[in-house]
């Protein structure tokens, strides 16, 4: 088998190889989630601060319409005392009396700080499900990525699985297997293709840099093996 010969059979094997690559770059580049993980590192622990404060809240104005609650009971039960009949002493009577008005007093406080704790609370917790929100749309969006990504994957492992196969009869068929094994260990050294083509403007469609005259020369006569000067894969002709 001549070295053109040669070259042709790496370009066929190249071929596929560029296939099985494209494919595995694919995959490399399937988005993992990072910035979608790094937003819901913030916004969880955010969501969670903002909820303990609306609880906090909430307890708090809770706690207002308990006491509130209790002030109501005191003047309705002294209320009724003084008009049940069963009082007659006029400075008794004077007294319940006294004690309504103070507990009213009271109680009129007790329902402008209860509105303040309700706007406080209502707001507080208004801000809790809108973070709430943001975490349960982040996480649904990172929980689609990542079945989206799984699928994809795995199309493309079947796509590389099925072309796999392509490449023994290829390398069988090139019979100088020194080349085979050159090729096969710039492939494995570079982590792809093993060769290049190079195109009518000389250059290499691996790296894109220009080759000089010489290995053009040497790839075009198809004499010797040649090498890409910058990223010393086997050069092919185009």
């Amino acid at each position: 088998m001549s070295l053109r010969d040669a070259q042709r059979g790496l370009g066929a094997l190249l071929e596929v190889d560029l296939q099985i690559d494209r494919r595995r770059q694919q995959i490399a580049a399937l988005d993992p989630g990072t910035t979608l993980a790094a937003r819901y590192k913030v916004s969880k622990p955010n969501a969670d601060t903002l909820r303990a404060e609306a609880n906090t809240l909430a307890a708090v104005q809770k706690d207002a319409e308990l006491t509130l609650a209790g002030i109501e009971s005191k003047i309705k039960a002294a209320t009724d005392k003084l008009y049940s009949g069963k009082v007659t002493s006029p400075r008794e009577l004077e007294d319940l009396q006294a004690g309504i008005d103070a507990l009213g007093r009271q109680k009129a406080t007790l329902e402008d700080e209860l509105l303040i704790h309700m706007e406080a609370a209502a707001t507080a917790d208004k801000a809790a499900k809108a973070a709430e929100l943001d975490v349960a749309k982040i996480t649904r969006a990172y929980r689609t990525l990542k079945d989206t990504n799984t699928k994809r994957e795995a199309e493309l492992l079947a796509e590389i699985k099925a072309m796999e196969p392509m490449r023994k009869p290829l390398v069988n068929a090139i019979a100088d297997k020194a080349v085979v094994k050159q090729y096969e260990l710039i492939r494995e050294r570079k982590g792809g293709a093993g060769a290049a083509f190079m195109t009518w403007d000389r250059t290499c469609t691996s790296c894109g840099m220009m080759v000089n005259g010489t290995t053009v020369n040497a790839v075009t006569d198809g004499l010797v093996l040649a090498t890409c000067e910058h990223c010393s894969r086997i050069l092919l002709p185009g």
